[in-house]
């Protein structure tokens, strides 16, 4: 009885060894392939791209992307840059270009100024010669608007009545931004009475005209309180009165009013003035408001009208005429060496540097 136990156990264990060797026969036959290489691979050395290939693909990409950035940088580009953006949409006399100002306060142009802002001021004096038919006399009544704020005309203002009084002139700035006066506050003078005051009471117009500090022959009317409804104050008969009373004292008369964008006050002044300068802003001014600036000048709501540009940057891509201000003298401008050194009225040398980095922060 041992002896068959003994046998059936052997047995068992053969039978269970030729079902695992054959399970194992059939999972190997199936995992391996049947398939001989005809023919057995062959290295010839190095594999990879070569340096012509990574030298072109190095070109194409140091080309292509800076061109790629720089058409999706102009497309998506809505204000006005250059010139051929002006010329392009409007036929409006460019009378003037005004630099780019870093100076904090919007200070006047003083008695001995002799920078490069200074000279651009004393060419749209000169060029204004082509544009008021009475200059011989030296006379004229001045408007200065724009079509949203921002974009320089309390500035404008200011330094050209400066730089008109200059010449022994009596000028007089009249601040008809009556809703948000500035040339005041700028100014630092007090206008708890003014143009408001003198057209809705008795006041004595000699009574609101004060001088301005330290300029000769330049006077400002400032704005007064701020009236309930300054475009129908406008409209008052005394307005009228206040201009005649006014072109009998002073030479020149410069108006800064209120956006023409925005509000109306502009168009009212407007039958007032010799001539109309509107203010555009590179950088600012977008280029879809030179065809309502266009339409002004087409269907004459302004009367000899004028283009002032102002905020000029005359460095690196993003420059007004394309390219840097050492190669630019068209214009009125004298050149970065000559502008910067000898006719500015700072005379310490700026260091590559801050050129350097003036660049990058215009750009």
């Amino acid at each position: 009885m041992e002896i068959e136990r003994e046998q059936g156990i052997k047995e068992k264990l053969y039978i269970y060894l030729l079902e695992k060797r054959e399970e194992t026969g059939i999972a190997k036959a199936s995992a391996i392939s049947n398939s001989n290489p005809i023919d057995p691979a062959i290295s010839s050395g190095s594999i990879g791209p070569t340096s012509a290939v990574l030298y072109t693909m190095a070109v194409l990409i140091g080309i292509g992307l800076p061109l790629l950035f720089i058409f999706i940088k102009d497309l998506l580009n809505d204000k006005i840059s250059t010139k051929q953006d002006i010329v392009e949409q409007s036929n409006i006399p460019v009378i003037g270009e005004v630099s780019h100002f870093k100076a904090k306060n919007k200070t006047i142009i003083a008695t001995n100024s002799r920078g490069i802002i200074a000279e651009q001021f004393r060419l749209l004096r000169t060029n204004l010669q082509y544009f008021l038919p009475n200059l011989e006399i030296g006379k004229g009544v001045i408007l200065i608007t724009s079509t949203m704020k921002g974009e320089g005309k309390t500035f404008v203002s200011m330094n050209l009545g400066s730089i008109l009084s200059l010449t022994g002139k009596k000028t007089i700035i009249l601040e008809f931004d009556l809703r948000k006066p500035r040339v005041s506050k700028l100014l630092g003078i007090e206008n708890e009475i003014g143009i408001s005051s003198y057209l809705t009471g008795n006041h004595k117009l000699e009574d609101l005209i004060k001088p301005i500090e330290n300029s000769e022959n330049f006077w400002i009317l400032s704005s007064g309180p701020v009236p309930p409804n300054p475009a129908e104050l406008l409209l008052n008969n005394k307005i009228n009165i206040l201009f005649s009373e006014l072109s009998n004292i002073y030479d020149y008369i410069i108006i800064d009013t209120p956006p023409i964008g925005i509000v109306s006050d502009a168009r009212i002044l407007a039958k007032f003035c010799d001539i109309n300068f509107y203010i555009v802003r590179q950088r600012f001014t977008l280029k879809s408001q030179m065809e309502f600036i266009d339409t002004l000048y087409s269907k004459k709501v302004l009367q000899n009208m004028a283009l002032i540009v102002n905020d000029v940057v005359n460095d690196g891509t993003n420059s007004y005429y394309g390219y840097g201000k050492e190669n630019y003298i068209y214009g009125g401008y004298y050149g970065y060496a000559y502008g910067y050194g000898y006719y500015d009225d700072s005379k310490n040398e700026i260091s590559w540097i801050k050129k350097f980095l003036n660049r990058k922060k215009n750009s």
